[in-house]
């Protein structure tokens, strides 16, 4: 410890929740890798959005919820609960919207028959807890935890803002080549051939 009593060396605890800390602030951008897209089916005259992902935290706006009948898509547009109150008459058809309510995602129309859909989202990842644990992050990202994970040890516990003010700009480094990676694998654009070898 130091002499005011500050720990200058953190804990293995205190590391595996940092990462932890880490990784939350992190899934909340859009890397490649923390999307998914699942395949829902619909209940006939059920307004609730059945089988949610057990890794869902948000849907992707716009494009969240996208209904594929007779070979068209037809995105769902998210409206609030009162919104939805209003429209609410119980009517049945092709769903046009949706709302989050009460630990629920409702649509409306109440499908009229089953529709297949398609869920956009963002995905939440477990803690890591064990020495073997891994996740995305840990794999696809790992040297951006690492940066990002030896800034907030250096400022925190070291108290050693040179240090710290280092791994920032790593950090920051990194972040932005993820980033460029995730809009080469995510952008529109065309593929073309190079017969130049």
């Amino acid at each position: 410890k130091l002499t005011n009593g500050d720990l200058q060396y953190p804990t293995t605890a205190q590391i595996g929740d940092t990462i932890n800390s880490i990784i939350k602030r992190y899934e909340n951008k859009h890397f490649w890798f923390t999307q998914a897209e699942e395949e829902i089916t619909l209940t006939e005259g059920d307004p609730v959005i059945p089988d949610v992902p057990d890794d869902f935290k948000n849907e992707v706006n716009p494009g969240g919820f996208v209904i594929v009948y007779n070979q068209l898509r037809y995105p769902l547009a998210k409206i609030k609960p009162d919104i939805y109150d209003s429209y609410n008459v119980e009517g049945t058809g092709l769903p046009y919207c949706y709302t989050y309510r009460s630990g629920e995602y409702l649509v409306y129309f109440y499908p009229d028959q089953e529709y297949t859909m398609f869920l956009n989202y963002r995905k939440t990842f477990e803690e890591l807890v064990e020495d073997a644990d891994s996740n995305d992050f840990t794999v696809y990202v790992d040297r951006l935890l690492v940066y990002a994970c030896l800034e907030d040890i250096y400022a925190t516990y070291r108290r050693d803002p040179d240090m710290a003010s280092y791994y920032k700009t790593k950090a920051k480094d990194e972040f932005n080549e993820v980033m460029s990676e995730t809009y080469e694998r995510t952008a529109s654009g065309s593929l073309t051939r190079d017969n130049d070898y």
